[in-house]
C-alpha cells in the first residue's frame, strides 16, 4: 500500500505528528508520499516526494493530518478516483477525521486491511446546466456580505419549496449535517442515509425549518428577480466560490459518486456527537 500524506503546517508546525504518522506506517510497510517541500525533512526520510497531482495519482491512500478543512482539500482531489481517505485529527472538532492523535498507532491496520470503508455521499452543483463542482460537506448560497439579507427561491423537482429571506441558504450532505448546517440550527442525520438537507441561515421569518429530502430529489435555487443589488456568492465546501445573480439557476443533486472514508469504528460518529458537541 502506498500512503499520500497531507499535513497542515498550521496544525502541525513542528511535523511532530506528521513523524509519527509516517514512522507507523513505514513499519507497517506502506509506502509514504510527500509533497516535494517536505523533502529537506530528514525525519520523512526515505519517503517519496511528488507534486500533489502525481501523489495522489501513486497512491491507494490519502492521509491528512489537520482539522476538518485539510480534509475538504484532500476530498477535492479524489472526487473522480477510487482513492480512500482518512483523516488524522488536529482541528477542534473535527467530525471528518477518524483518527484522533492518540490513535496514530492504528494506522498500522492500513497494511492488512483491518478497517472499513464509509462511503460518504457527495452533492453535484450546477450552475446554468453545466457541473461546476461537488461537495462532501455543503454548498452555501449567500450574500457574500454579511451587512445585507437576500431572497432565495427554492424549488425542488418542480414545486415551489419556499421564497427565503436571511442570510443565505445551506444544501448540506448528512456528513455535512454536523458543520455549518449544525450551526444554523439543522438536525444531524446519520452518515448511512441518502439524504439531502435544506437549512436556511437567520430566516427572517418566526418559522423556517430545516427540511430533509429524499436523496432522489433535485434543488433548483435561484436569487429573487427585482432586487436592486441582486448578486449573490455559491461556496462549496468553504474553498470554492462562485459569484451568481438573479439571472443564474444553481441546481444541487446527489452525485453519483461518493468518498470512501477510512474508519476503524464504524459507529464513530454518534460517539463523536456525544464527546465533542456535549461539551462545547
Amino acid at each position: 500500500m502506498t500512503a499520500y500524506v497531507i499535513p497542515n503546517l498550521k496544525k502541525d508546525p513542528e511535523l511532530l505528528y506528521t513523524h509519527a504518522v509516517a514512522s507507523v506506517l513505514s513499519r507497517a510497510g506502506i509506502r509514504c508520499i510527500f509533497a516535494p517541500e517536505f523533502a529537506v525533512d530528514s525525519g520523512l526520510q526515505p519517503a517519496l516526494f511528488l507534486p500533489e497531482k502525481e501523489g495522489v495519482e501513486a497512491c491507494d491512500i490519502v492521509i491528512t493530518i489537520g482539522g476538518d478543512g485539510t480534509i475538504l482539500h484532500a476530498a477535492a482531489l479524489l472526487f473522480d478516483t477510487k482513492k480512500l481517505l482518512l483523516g488524522v485529527n488536529l482541528g477542534r472538532v473535527g467530525f471528518l477525521a477518524t483518527t484522533e492523535p492518540g490513535e496514530i498507532d492504528q494506522l498500522a491496520r492500513l497494511a492488512t486491511g483491518d478497517f472499513q470503508i464509509e462511503k460518504r455521499a457527495l452533492l453535484d452543483v450546477f450552475i446554468n446546466g453545466k457541473l461546476a463542482d461537488r461537495a462532501l460537506n455543503e454548498v452555501l448560497i449567500s450574500k457574500g456580505s454579511l451587512a445585507h439579507t437576500i431572497e432565495i427561491e427554492a424549488v425542488c423537482d418542480g414545486s415551489l419549496v419556499n421564497d427565503y429571506r436571511g442570510d443565505g441558504l445551506i444544501v448540506a450532505t448528512p456528513t455535512g449535517s454536523t458543520a455549518y448546517a449544525l450551526s444554523a440550527g439543522g438536525p444531524i442525520l446519520d452518515v448511512e442515509t441518502r439524504s439531502i438537507l435544506l437549512t436556511p441561515i437567520c430566516a427572517h421569518s418566526l418559522y423556517s425549518p430545516s427540511i430533509v429530502f429524499s436523496g432522489k430529489r433535485t434543488l433548483k435555487l435561484r436569487l429573487a428577480a427585482g432586487r436592486e443589488d441582486n448578486a449573490g456568492l455559491v461556496t462549496v465546501d468553504g474553498r470554492a466560490d462562485f459569484s451568481i445573480t438573479d439571472q443564474d439557476i444553481v441546481e444541487v443533486a446527489r452525485s453519483a459518486r461518493t468518498i470512501d472514508l477510512v474508519t476503524f469504528h464504524p459507529d464513530r460518529q454518534f460517539s463523536m456527537v456525544d464527546k465533542k458537541l456535549k461539551w462545547r
